[in-house]
């Protein structure tokens, strides 16, 4: 009977696994899965010598233009820009022992890896192509991370999401209760918004009410007795 060969640390691969729930206007969720799993033969199967990671982060409407995600694209470019900032925190922690050689990077965004994909190319121009201000100021940070954690030894991959994976599907779920909670934070502020609009409009409608009508006024005379 054949033994089975336990990969050592550096030999197995960092799987984060980014999910986006996004509502324009209103709120946005982001669920991160990390897990480190072994290479072929035993490829998918989940090694806890380097523990699971859940990551969330969330950000109302209010919060958008801070950090530059008007739209769902830069939604997910932002959530990149957090999932490579944790790697290169667990590689930075870890400097001095074995770490895996390789990261796979999820995303769901099928339009964003691609567009990743032709940055990350030799001697891209694409950066210097018309591109959105916006855009490419998140597109240049995920960049920036890239290669700040390519200092760190991994190769780096960045695909698009497998939906039969348990991870991805975890990192589904943790994104839409943060996206749910952002929505409500934003409802709530709404509501409350529009019921001190409501208390100042009925206290100037008081006002006017009580207010008297200039001009002259006809009392009527009293006769003394």
């Amino acid at each position: 009977m054949s033994v089975r060969h336990r990969p050592s640390i550096d030999e197995l691969i960092l799987h984060p696994h980014v999910a986006v729930s996004y509502v324009e206007n209103e709120g946005a969720g982001v669920g991160i899965v990390q897990q480190a799993r072994r290479p072929e033969p035993c490829a998918g199967t989940v090694d806890h010598r380097i523990p699971n990671e859940e990551y969330v982060y969330r950000w109302t409407q209010k919060n958008f233009a801070a950090q530059g995600i008007e739209t769902h694209k830069r939604c997910h470019l932002r959530s990149l820009v957090y999932a490579l900032s944790n790697l290169h925190d667990l590689y930075k922690g870890n400097k001095n022992c074995k770490m895996p050689r390789k990261v796979m990077i999820y995303s769901k965004s099928s339009d964003v890896v691609k567009i990743i994909a032709r940055h990350r190319r030799p001697g891209s121009e694409c950066l210097r192509r018309p591109l959105d201000q916006d855009d490419r100021r998140l597109l240049e940070k995920v960049l920036r991370g890239i290669r700040r954690l390519l200092k760190m030894g991994p190769e780096i991959s960045i695909v698009q999401t497998k939906s039969a994976d348990p991870a991805a599907t975890k990192a589904v779920t943790l994104s839409r209760r943060r996206g749910r909670k952002a929505c409500a934070g934003r409802q709530k502020h709404n509501q409350k918004l529009q019921a001190s609009s409501s208390a100042a409009t009925g206290i100037r409608n008081e006002e006017e009410e009580m207010t008297p009508v200039s001009g002259s006024i006809n009392i009527p005379s009293c006769r003394v007795q």
